[in-house]
């Protein structure tokens, strides 16, 4: 640990004594950038130090949302990164040429990783005035595969937390050159192995950031392996045992049926899913199957989804009755499709023991969690799992963790990031009390989308002087800079989250509501708009 935080001191500081930029690119923000080329720092080369003058975004997935974005210039500086003999840690840093808010904002990735994340990352950053970075965690994939893993545990490592952390530490290091002081405000935001990453960064290495969001946090990766292994078990059992897609509408609305109205309001959400107990038999065929009726095969397999696992160090944890099976997003394809090994259980359940740790003779047949839980967790949990609850070091220097997650998340069961909370909270009780706060999200699938509340500013920084209740990247900063202590937020829940997932831009609202820190729940008042936030309050049952 003394040997991080060394390093870390000297990029963030020592490192940039033997460089000052020449006097006459002091007052050109494009000289300065440019310069940035001869900047010396470990173990890093800066492939490229561009200034890229206002105008559209035209990189890749520009038209993501079905948004056109106008950037403002800025400076792009593009790097390696080697720590290690195989370490090959692509990363991009941007930095707005005027304007900088004096901020400091890092991105993560989903699945796998591999690729740079220009929207949802560096483009909506330097757009608000943030200076922004990420990498690609060390190779070049599509977040989907991992062959890229095999032998390789310098690349195993620094995908699993090195090259998060060394990409904050010369990104502000780089930061610091190009605009003469330091960031005084650092953030990090992002979703599913994004999230896990954030917990990483908490957890290893608690100067990187003041402030984590973790959205859906993937932090037990062994253990989700395991989850999604489980589930393509349970469809493959028999024969008929597979739940095709066509029938996932007939299961949302019997789940819907029997657990919507539990809280008083029926309104197609489910505010607290483990209040239901539904059984899957209530489903199964009298006569002919149709896609309206389970077979008992079937039955069989949604409720071992359900239920989860057995697992040799946690209690057992399976998928919550979201009610949003059937939309758009849902279980399809992350759980149902007419081939199980295209679902979260092949591409990721096998993919991890296969590719990760050569257990190349695993399959959904042989899989045993009580045998082959503990031999993935002895091999890979030591760097790809943030399961650590001791953050004492983070919340010790003043550091602010928000969690949230979905409650129809059909890629990491929400019930995980629930018991994170609760076991840092029994351990760092009043410390965590005063900076930490999870806020689940009833209708959300993963990270955004569904029917409910699928938007509430996650994954983006703040419009300039944005409603804190209405943005969690604005509320982290709030809780920051004025002590605001985020108690619930205000979320949007739009028609067209298919079209612009994450930005509101586009997003036309149906209804708007509170999203409240956990334990608590939002609660009508039973006579106002049921459509409008205003007509809630944050409560227990």
């Amino acid at each position: 640990m003394k040997s991080k935080v060394m390093m870390a001191a000297l990029l963030g500081g020592t490192a940039l004594l033997g460089w000052v930029a020449p006097a006459d690119a002091a007052n050109d923000p494009a000289a300065r950038c440019e310069n940035l080329a001869k900047l010396a720092l470990p173990d890093v080369t800066i492939k490229s130090a561009a200034y890229v003058a206002a105008g559209p975004y035209i990189g890749p997935n520009a038209d993501a949302g079905g948004v056109k974005v106008t950037l403002p210039a800025h400076c792009r500086i593009v790097g390696v990164i080697k720590p290690a003999p195989r370490s090959n840690i692509g990363f991009e840093v941007w930095m707005p040429a005027s304007g900088w808010n004096g901020k400091f904002q890092g991105a993560g990735n989903g699945g796998y990783a591999g690729d740079i994340a220009y929207r949802g990352g560096l483009v909506e950053g330097v757009e608000r005035g943030y200076a922004v970075a990420t990498t690609d965690t060390g190779h070049v994939a599509n977040g989907l595969t991992a062959t890229w893993a095999i032998g390789n545990l310098d690349a195993q490592i620094d995908y699993g937390h090195r090259a998060v952390h060394l990409t904050a530490v010369n990104a502000k290091a780089i930061v610091q050159a190009y605009y003469g002081r330091k960031p005084r405000l650092s953030i990090f935001s992002s979703c599913s192995n994004g999230g896990r990453q954030a917990l990483m960064e908490a957890q290893r290495y608690p100067g990187d950031y003041d402030g984590i969001i973790a959205g859906a946090p993937a932090y037990d990766w062994t253990r989700l392996a395991q989850i999604f292994l489980w589930n393509g078990q349970s469809l493959t059992r028999t024969p008929g045992s597979n739940i095709p897609p066509a029938k996932l509408p007939a299961i949302q609305a019997a789940i819907l049926a029997q657990c919507d109205g539990l809280d008083g309001q029926k309104d197609g959400l489910i505010r607290d899913p483990r209040r239901c107990d539904f059984k899957a038999a209530s489903m199964v065929c009298t006569g002919a199957e149709t896609n309206q009726c389970l077979t008992p095969d079937q039955a069989e397999a949604l409720d071992r989804i359900h239920q989860g696992p057995p697992n040799s160090r946690a209690r057992r944890i399976g998928y919550s009755l979201g009610g949003v099976e059937a939309e758009p997003g849902g279980w399809n394809p992350w759980i149902s499709n007419a081939n199980p090994l295209l679902t979260a259980a092949g591409v990721f359940g096998l993919g991890l023991p296969h590719y990760f740790a050569n257990m190349t003779k695993l399959s959904f047949a042989s899989f045993d969690p009580m045998r082959d839980g503990p031999a993935l967790d002895g091999a890979l949990a030591p760097f790809l799992n943030a399961t650590d609850t001791d953050l004492s070091g983070f919340f010790g220097r003043g550091g602010k963790l928000i969690l949230y997650h979905g409650w129809g998340d059909a890629a990491v069961p929400p019930e995980m990031t629930i018991d994170y909370y609760d076991t840092v909270m029994a351990r760092m009780r009043g410390r965590a009390a005063g900076a930490m706060r999870l806020f689940l999200v009833p209708g959300m699938e993963h990270c955004n989308a569904g029917p409910g509340l699928n938007s509430f500013g996650q994954g983006a920084a703040p419009e300039p002087g944005a409603d804190p209740a209405g943005n969690i990247d604005a509320a982290m900063e709030a809780w920051i800079e004025r002590g605001r202590v985020p108690e619930q937020l205000v979320g949007v829940s739009a028609r067209n989250w298919q079209v612009a997932p994450g930005d509101m831009r586009l997003a036309e609202p149906r209804r708007t509501g509170l999203i409240c820190a956990y334990p608590k729940v939002s609660i009508w008042d039973g006579r106002n708009d049921p459509g409008k936030a205003s007509s809630y309050r944050c409560g227990k049952e």
